[in-house]
Parts: C-alpha cells; structure tokens; sequence
C-alpha cells in the first residue's frame, strides 16, 4: 500500500482511528483498540520480571535481555518502565502476535529499549517516551545477530522486503545526554511530533534492512541497503551537537531539523540521504550551526523546494 503524506487533522478522530490511519493499515486490524499494556511475554535470553501497581507494568530486566510478546501496546493513561542496569544497558522487545503496537501513554526506562513489531509502531499524540535510548523498527533482528552484537535489521529472515507497515511518531521522544532515537522500517518513516536527543543521534529511515555499527565514535554508522518508502518530518527533529540522519528512497523534509550547538562548541551533522530525491519545504528549518565553527548540513541526492507544510 502507498504510505500517505497527507497529514490527518480530522479533530473527531479518536486515538484507535489515529493509530489505523496512520500505520496504513485495514480498519480490522486493531478492531479490539490497543491494549492497555503488553501482555503475552516469552523470555528468550536473560531475565526479566513483570510488576503491575494500577496502570504501571515495571519490566526489570537483565543487560540485553530478548522479549517476545504477543502484543506490545501502552493505552493513554498507562505506562511502561524498564528497569535496567544501567544507561548502557539494552532490551530487545519483539513483537510475535499480529497486533500493531499504539504507544499513546508513557514509555520509561533508564537504560536503551527496542520494539520490533512489523505489524507497525505507532506513537500517538500523547505518547512520552525518556530512555537513554530507543530503536523502533519494523525490520527483524535474530537472536543469534542480538547477543554478538551485529545490528543488522533485515525484512525478513529469507531476505524479501518483509513489512510495509509503518512506523510514525506524533508524540514526544526524548533521551539523556547522548542517547539515540532511531525510527526505521522498510515502508513509511514519519515523525509528526517532537524527539529529541541532545549530544546524541536521531535517525529516521527506510529500507531492505539498515545496519547499525557502533564505529567507536558518539554516533553509530548507519548503513542502509535497498533504500525503499519515504522518510517523512513534519514535526521537530533536535539533536544539538549530535547527529540527524533521514535515508530512504524519498526523503521529505517539511519540518524542523536541528543539530546546532548546545553551548560554545561546533554544531553537528545533518545528513539527508535518498536514491530517488530530496523535498525541503519552503518553510521548513534544516541547521547544524555552531558558534565555534558551523557543523555540517548535506544531501545526497537531487533536492527539490515546495511550500508544502
């Protein structure tokens, strides 16, 4: 299905509508509306806990645990908290149900939390997520590629595009100094909402699969095969002295994007990369300027302006 750029402002629409309409996906789909917290959980490495006091699920769990759940979803009025190690500490919730996941709550954690669902990620408008770092995907990532470390997110394990679902932020997403938040899927990547990374890195992309390799430098490399879909910001992207990658087939840029320096330091980078084009908005803001020396603002493929917003 072709994603749809057109943003919903339809003000009757409640957030089970939202969440259909924006993952592009047929009204059946979430028929019974999101749950109000995950449920259906398999360990499959390390350990993890659950502790339920009214509408807070606490999830304490090891460095680099792997959950599978059946369904994945934080209603309004609920919320989420991993309890982890420590910031570096990571946990891998994957989706194994057919359910999208509809995060319109808060998603808390002091270490890094990843969601893969290729059913679709959707986090509404009243959704608030603070972790030192989040990767939300509708690619797949094995076991085996988890625990030795290769970040290499791919369609499907026989190596077909897999899902177009989407994956589309309209909240709130914000990590600690240096933290990264990292949207990816192989169909449509949109954030309408704000996220925010400050010293970090945030990444919006689409394709085949996107590898991500920690370099030994603050930002991971990002390396996308078989770019596909668009990525889409109509909303505000800030990473000041940080890094802001959009990579996809189609790359539209209507919004914010910031990377400029936090203080006296040089700015950052921002990297707009697509095989087919480019389209800043006339309106649109796009920098990465410091007072000690600007940072770098690049595209990668042919650009085009509209005054679309």
């Amino acid at each position: 299905m072709k994603p749809n750029l057109r943003r919903n402002t339809a003000p009757t629409l409640r957030p089970l509508a939202l969440a259909i309409a924006a993952l592009c996906l047929p009204p059946l789909a979430l028929a019974a509306g999101p749950s109000a917290l995950p449920s259906g959980l398999q360990v499959v490495q390390g350990q993890a806990t659950l502790a339920t006091a009214g509408n807070r699920l606490t999830v304490t769990n090891s460095a680099n645990a792997v959950l599978n759940w059946q369904q994945f979803s934080i209603g309004a009025d609920h919320a989420v908290h991993f309890a982890q190690p420590g910031a570096s500490s990571k946990v891998l919730n994957r989706v194994v149900g057919s359910d999208p996941s509809a995060i319109l709550g808060r998603l808390s954690s002091n270490g890094q939390v990843w969601l893969l669902n290729p059913n679709g990620v959707l986090f509404g408008a009243g959704a608030r997520v603070d972790v030192a770092g989040l990767v939300a995907s509708t690619l797949r990532l094995g076991d085996a590629d988890w625990a030795a470390g290769r970040l290499n997110l791919t369609g499907s394990a026989d190596g077909a595009f897999g899902s177009t679902a989407s994956v589309v932020n309209q909240g709130t997403l914000r990590t600690v100094n240096g933290g990264r938040v990292m949207l990816i899927g192989s169909g449509s990547v949109r954030n309408e909402g704000l996220i925010e990374a400050p010293d970090g890195q945030v990444l919006l992309a689409a394709g085949r699969s996107v590898e991500l390799v920690d370099t030994g430098l603050p930002n991971l490399s990002v390396q996308v095969s078989a770019p596909q879909g668009e990525a889409v910001n109509l909303g505000t992207l800030l990473a000041g002295n940080g890094r802001i990658d959009l990579q996809a087939a189609l790359v539209n840029q209507q919004g914010i994007v910031r990377a400029d320096s936090l203080g006296s330091g040089r700015g950052g980078e921002v990297v707009l990369t697509a095989s087919g084009g480019v389209e800043l908005g006339a309106g649109s803001q796009t920098s990465a300027n410091g007072a000690a020396g600007a940072g770098r603002s690049a595209t990668t493929a042919p650009c085009t302006t509209s005054p679309r917003r």
